[in-house]
């Protein structure tokens, strides 16, 4: 994904992403510290030498070139020599200008050099360039300088790869960055899961290479498609079979462009058909629950009034000592009744008032073993003959923010559904564990063998008054679902190979603080 740093330095351009390696040094800035070092500097030698060398000459002629002032014959050998000596003395300052004009200029670009590189990387660096470093090898301060510039490329390399990171797991659905040519750029766990790759060794490659089998062509024929074009595609849905496994999903492509317009990549937004699906029923569970609670919250009180004087009555007439063995069968009837009765009115009650208020971090294994004593000494969830019930809980589990009444309701209804289904020899495994790197980590399971729920009665364990037991209210999971989802977390049940599981997911308690602020 070919993000900037800039954005986050709040920088006054934006960067060329385009990869233009045009005009990324200032010409002004270049050429004043070339051109005044390498000058400068040699010819600074040259003219001292130059000086020295003049000065000599001239004091040379000024005393021995005048034969009137020697006036000797031995004199002016004497001059003719010391005019040679001269002449070779000149020869040598020349000789001694061309090579400290050499040793100069092999001076000053061992100082330019390591400048005008660290200003030409800047430069890439300021457009988003962090793929090259100064690797300045010298024992001097430029070789610090060149480990202080690279350290900070690294820096930001780093810096910028875990931004994107957070960036790309931001996104609902799975989401894939191309280059120009189709490989894969970046990728987001979620497109992983879906596509069955891994990212670590798919970025680099063409994703037609990493997706080979026939069931992922229509997707390939599109992305090619939208790339070639240079197009867009937005919300088109897909079948997709793999290996047995089905998947539909709704395919949205755009096409990345640098600020000249020139594309240089492709963003591919892949999302689950079927969680949204799970998604939209959620929400109207969810809001179907809200509406049943205030409705049964009126509800239960007119029939709570009622009710009592029937079982006051009843009771009043079963003391009457005239009344005939019939009278007093009816009258058990009713009592009987209006106490089933009384129980329904007492669960949609709880079911009206399945609201968590204060959440206080709770250790998550007291919580249930809490839960697990009182299912198990409940009068209406009694343990089939050999059923056995384990308990595994793994260490160090983070608290967990829990309104503990309210949960524990939960968890028992969970737990004496699964004491109702467990048959004569089943199992029972109440377990915890943690799954790391999920925003809901903490997993609360209970596992019963027995017969599995069907499809259909699957998708409606959850609403209210839905129930296959013929004594049976349908409210037990209908509480717990809300109970859970009002703690931030999820409930699913699922079939396995033995029977059924029924979980739930919860946040930490300092993630869900973090939700909540």
């Amino acid at each position: 994904m070919n993000l900037t740093f800039e954005d986050q330095a709040n920088a006054k351009e934006p960067i060329d992403v385009s990869g233009s390696e045009q005009s990324l040094v200032s010409p002004s800035i270049t050429k004043k510290v070339r051109v005044r070092l390498l000058i400068a500097f040699p010819l600074l030698i040259v003219l001292i030498i130059s000086i020295v060398a003049g000065a000599f000459y001239q004091l040379v002629e000024t005393e021995f070139g005048n034969p009137a002032l020697i006036g000797t014959l031995t004199n002016r050998f004497a001059s003719e020599r010391m005019s040679a000596f001269a002449r070779n003395w000149i020869i040598a300052m020349i000789l001694m200008d061309v090579v400290g004009a050499i040793v100069g200029f092999a001076a000053a670009y061992s100082i330019t050099e390591p400048i005008r590189k660290i200003i030409y990387l800047s430069h890439k660096v300021a457009r988003g360039n962090f793929s090259e470093k100064a690797a300045i090898e010298r024992p001097d301060d430029f070789g610090a300088l060149g480990h202080s510039f690279d350290d900070m490329v690294e820096s930001l390399n780093r810096f910028i790869h875990t931004r994107n990171q957070f960036i790309l797991e931001s996104f609902t659905g799975g989401l894939i960055t191309l280059d120009i040519h189709g490989s894969v750029t970046a990728m987001n766990s979620a497109a992983e899961k879906m596509l069955g790759l891994e990212a670590g060794a798919a970025i680099g490659k063409p994703l037609k290479a990493m997706l080979s089998s026939r069931a992922f062509a229509p997707l390939l024929s599109l992305i090619e498609e939208s790339l070639w074009k240079r197009e867009p595609v937005v919300l088109r849905k897909l079948w997709l079979e793999d290996e047995g496994r089905k998947l539909a999903v709704c395919v949205h492509t755009s096409i990345l462009r640098d600020r000249a317009g020139q594309a240089f990549g492709m963003m591919v937004n892949l999302r689950d058909l079927e969680e949204w699906e799970r998604f939209y029923k959620q929400m109207a569970r969810t809001d179907q629950l809200a509406t049943l609670g205030t409705f049964a919250a009126g509800l239960t009180h007119e029939i709570r009034n009622p009710l009592g004087a029937i079982r006051g009555l009843a009771q009043l007439l079963s003391e009457d000592e005239s009344l005939s063995a019939k009278a007093r069968e009816y009258l058990r009837v009713i009592l009987q009744e209006t106490e089933r009765l009384d129980k329904l009115v007492r669960e949609v009650q709880d079911f009206s008032a399945a609201t968590v208020t204060s959440l206080r971090p709770q250790d998550v294994h007291s919580v249930v073993r809490k839960a697990v004593f009182m299912a198990r000494n409940n009068p209406n969830a009694q343990l089939a003959e050999n059923v056995e019930l384990v308990e595994h809980y793994q260490h160090s589990l983070p608290l967990v923010a829990l309104a503990e009444e309210k949960f524990v309701q939960a968890l028992m209804n969970i737990l004496v559904n699964a004491f109702q289904a467990t048959p004569p020899g089943g199992r029972i495994v109440v377990r915890t564990e943690m799954q790391p790197d999920t925003q809901l980590p903490v997993i609360i399971a209970v596992e019963n063998t027995g017969s599995q729920i069907p499809e259909a009665v699957r998708e409606r364990v959850f609403e209210p008054f839905f129930t296959t037991k013929e004594q049976g209210t349908g409210l037990g999971l209908s509480i717990a679902y809300q109970i859970v989802k009002q703690h931030g977390g999820e409930l699913k049940v699922e079939n396995t190979n033995e029977g059924v599981c029924v979980s739930i997911a919860l946040p930490e308690a300092r993630s869900r603080q973090k939700l909540s602020d």
